[in-house]
C-alpha cells in the first residue's frame, strides 16, 4: 500500500513538474552546471550549499534560497535550480545550520539573521555574481528572507516571499491562542536531531506531544533537546510579552516597517500565515508598497486549491506561481519590462471567481449588521435569550479541517454539533449577492464559570446546493484585549470583540450566512485549559460552564464589511 501511495505521489509530482516547465519562457541556456559549495561561517560552522549555473563563463544575477528542508544530501537534480539556471540565473540553495549536511545545532528562527547575512555577503563577493541578488522561497524559507531584510548589502535588490509574514505574533498566535497543530508538528518534525527523522517518525512524535504536560516540555520529553526557541513561543501568548516586544522578533518586525526593497508577497486565503502577510503589507512604508505587490489567491500553503469548490482561473499565475517569480526577477535583477502590477493587491475573489487589483489595499464600501437570535441571524435585534453549555478541555470541539493543504470544506449541518457545545446561527436567504471584503467584527456577550476560557467562531456559506462551506475560522481568549490579557471575573457577562482575519468572499443570492460559536477549535488552536496559567506551562484543566447571550440588553452581532 505504501509503495502504491509513493508511486501515485511521484506521478502527480512528475505531472506538475511537466506543467510547470511548459509554462516557462523558452530557455536562454540549454546546458547547466551543478556545483556543491561549502561556506565556512565566522564561528567555524560549515554550511552545505548547491548552486545551479548556466554552462558558460560569466557573471550572473543570483537567486538565493535558504532552507532547512530536504533529504540529508542534496538531490542530483533540483527542478527549480534547473529552471532558473536555464533562464540565466545562478540558483543558490543553502541548507540552514543544523539541517541536511550543514554543521551545527538548529536553533530555529533566531539563527537565520547572522547566518543569512554571511551567506548573502559570501554570494555577493563571488566572481560569478554580477551584483544583483534576489531571495526566494516559501514558509520557513520565507522567514529566512525576512531575517535578512535589514541588510545593508547593496547587492540585494528584491525578495519574493511566499506564505510567511513579517508580523511574528500573528504567525504563531490568534488573540492569545496558539496555532497548535501546525507549530507542534513543525517542532516535532524539525526540532532536536531531525536530520534523519522520517515523516512517519515525525508524525508519531507529533501525536505523542499532545500528551506532554506542560507543553513546554515537549523538547525535553520527546526530542532530547530543550528547544529554547520553541519554548519561548509556547509560553508567551500575549503580543505585549517581551518575546514579541524586545530582542530578535521586535527587530525582525521593525525591519519590515523600514524596508526599502521592492518585494512580492504571495499567499492564499486558506493559508495559515495569510493574515500575517496581509498585516505585513500594511506595515511596509508607503513608498515600498508603491513598488511592490501583494498577491493573494484561493490557495493553501502549497499554492494549490483542494478542489472542494471550483476556482476558475486560479492557476493564472502558474504552478506554484513559479512563472510569476521569473517575471518578477526578470525585472528587478535583469532590468526587463515588468509584466505584473505594483502598488497594490492582486486578489482572487472567492464566489465571484475573478481576479481584482486593488490600489494599495482591499476596501469595503459599507457595513451590514446581523444580530444573533435563537439559532438565527437577524436584521433587527431579536428577543433576549442565551445558550449555556459545558466546555471540557479534555473533550474539545474538533477542527473541521487541518493541515497545510487546508482549504474550504463541507461543514456539518446547522445544529448537528449542538450536543458538543457548537451553536449555529443562520440568516435568511440573501436577496442579492453580498461580497465580504476585509475583516468581520463579531461582538459577543458571553460569560464563563472559569476565570479564563475561549470562544471560537466559524463563518460558513450555506449555498443553494444544500452544502455549507467553510469561509474562515477564528478564536480568542475571553481575557484578550488588543494585545494582552485582562482579568475576568467568573460569572460576569462580558462583551468581547473578535476582529476576524481578512477575506474576500461573495455570498450569492439565495445563499445563507451562518456562524457557529463554541469554545474550542482543536487542534487547529490549542484547547484552552480554562485556567489563568499560561497554556505552555499548564498541567491541569478545569471544566467550565460557558454561555452566549443575545437580544435587547445583550445584542450579540456580526458586522460585515461589504462591497
Amino acid at each position: 500500500m505504501k509503495k502504491k501511495q509513493e508511486e501515485d505521489i511521484k506521478t502527480v509530482l512528475d505531472c506538475l513538474n511537466e506543467k510547470m516547465k511548459s509554462e516557462m519562457p523558452a530557455p536562454i541556456y540549454e546546458k547547466i552546471v551543478r556545483r556543491e559549495i561549502s561556506i565556512t561561517l565566522s564561528d567555524g560552522v560549515r554550511l552545505a550549499n548547491v548552486a545551479y549555473f548556466p554552462a558558460e563563463e560569466g557573471k550572473w544575477p543570483v537567486v538565493i534560497h535558504r532552507t532547512p528542508y530536504g533529504p540529508l544530501e542534496f538531490a542530483e537534480h533540483d527542478v527549480m535550480g534547473e529552471i532558473f539556471a536555464k533562464q540565466g540565473y545562478v540558483f543558490f540553495i543553502s541548507r540552514c545550520r543544523g539541517t541536511g549536511l550543514s554543521e551545527g545545532r538548529i536553533c530555529a528562527f533566531e539563527q537565520e539573521t547572522e547566518d543569512g547575512l554571511e551567506v548573502l555577503d559570501y554570494v555577493s563577493g563571488q566572481e560569478w555574481c554580477n551584483g544583483n541578488i534576489g531571495t526566494y522561497g516559501a514558509s520557513y524559507t520565507g522567514h529566512t528572507q525576512w531575517a535578512v531584510a535589514g541588510t545593508k548589502n547593496p547587492a540585494l535588490k528584491t525578495m519574493y516571499i511566499q506564505v510567511f509574514g513579517g508580523h511574528p505574533y500573528e504567525t504563531f498566535y490568534r488573540n492569545g491562542m496558539l496555532r497548535q497543530d501546525i507549530w507542534q508538528s513543525w517542532l516535532t518534525g524539525n526540532g532536536g536531531n531531525a536530520r534523519k527523522r522520517s515523516e512517519e517518525e515525525a508524525l508519531e512524535l507529533h501525536k505523542k506531544a499532545f500528551a506532554v504536560k506542560p507543553p513546554a516540555n515537549i523538547g525535553k520529553s520527546l526530542l532530547d533537546d530543550p528547544v529554547e526557541w520553541a519554548v519561548k513561543t509556547i509560553i508567551n501568548p500575549q503580543e505585549s510579552d517581551d518575546t514579541w516586544q524586545k530582542g530578535f522578533w521586535k527587530e525582525y518586525e521593525e525591519n519590515v516597517r523600514e524596508l526599502k526593497l521592492p518585494i512580492l508577497l504571495q499567499c492564499g486565503w486558506y493559508d495559515i500565515f495569510c493574515q500575517s502577510q496581509l498585516d505585513t503589507w500594511r506595515m511596509l512604508p508607503k513608498e515600498t508598497r508603491e513598488k511592490s505587490l501583494c498577491l493573494v489567491g484561493p490557495w493553501n500553503h502549497y499554492g494549490f486549491t483542494n478542489n472542494v469548490l471550483p476556482y476558475p482561473d486560479s492557476d493564472r499565475f502558474g504552478v506554484m506561481q513559479v512563472k510569476t517569480a521569473l517575471q518578477w526577477f526578470a525585472h528587478f535583477l535583469k532590468g526587463q519590462p515588468l509584466e505584473l502590477p505594483t502598488g497594490g493587491m492582486e486578489t482572487y475573489c472567492i464566489g465571484d471567481n475573478v481576479w481584482k487589483f486593488w490600489k494599495d489595499d482591499i476596501k469595503a464600501s459599507e457595513q451590514v449588521q446581523l444580530y444573533l437570535g435563537s439559532r438565527s441571524l437577524e436584521k433587527e435585534i431579536p428577543d433576549s435569550g442565551s445558550f449555556t453549555y459545558t466546555y471540557n478541555p479534555q473533550n474539545p470541539v474538533d477542527s473541521l479541517t487541518l493541515g497545510l493543504d487546508k482549504g474550504t470544506t463541507v461543514c456539518p449541518k446547522a445544529g448537528k454539533r449542538e450536543s458538543e457545545g457548537v451553536f449555529s446561527f443562520v440568516s435568511e436567504e440573501l436577496d442579492k449577492d453580498m461580497t465580504l471584503t476585509g475583516k468581520i467584527l463579531t461582538e459577543l456577550y458571553v460569560s464563563s464559570s472559569a476565570s479564563a476560557t475561549a470562544f471560537a467562531l466559524t463563518l460558513m456559506d450555506e449555498r443553494t446546493d444544500g452544502c455549507a462551506y467553510l469561509v474562515l475560522n477564528d478564536i480568542m481568549d475571553i481575557r484578550y484585549e488588543k494585545d494582552r490579557f485582562v482579568s475576568y471575573e467568573p460569572g460576569t457577562v462580558k462583551k468581547i470583540v473578535l476582529e476576524s482575519q481578512d477575506i474576500i468572499w461573495t455570498f450569492k443570492k439565495g445563499s445563507k450566512i451562518r456562524i457557529d460559536i463554541s469554545s474550542s477549535d482543536f487542534p487547529w488552536y490549542n484547547a484552552h485549559n480554562n485556567t489563568e496559567v499560561v497554556w505552555g506551562n499548564a498541567t491541569e484543566t478545569v471544566i467550565a460552564k460557558n454561555a452566549i447571550y443575545f437580544g435587547e440588553d445583550k445584542p450579540s452581532k456580526i458586522i460585515l464589511p461589504v462591497m
